[in-house]
């Protein structure tokens, strides 16, 4: 997901709640209107420049999906949001 990385998405993120790193899946521009939960409805009507969305996987255990996003005034990465637990 190279283009993603360009729009300002890092290539993974940190879960410390887990202690796994995920792996960035999806991305666009815009509110993310699409997102599931657990992206919290106030951040869907944010000016957001760039959503991104990963992947966790412990092993070839799936733990499931976080989401953060790159707002549009400051250009840096916020998130994630929705790590998995332990």
């Amino acid at each position: 997901m190279y283009e993603c990385m360009e729009y300002g998405c890092p290539d993974r993120v940190l879960c410390k709640e887990a202690n796994v790193y995920c792996q960035v899946t999806h991305c666009g521009k815009g509110s993310c209107h699409g997102c599931p939960e657990p992206f919290p409805d106030a951040l869907k009507n944010l000016a957001i420049k760039q959503w991104c969305k990963f992947e966790c996987l412990r092993g070839s255990v799936r733990l499931g999906p976080v989401l953060g996003f790159v707002p549009s005034i400051g250009n840096i990465f916020i998130g994630p949001f929705g790590c998995p637990d332990e």
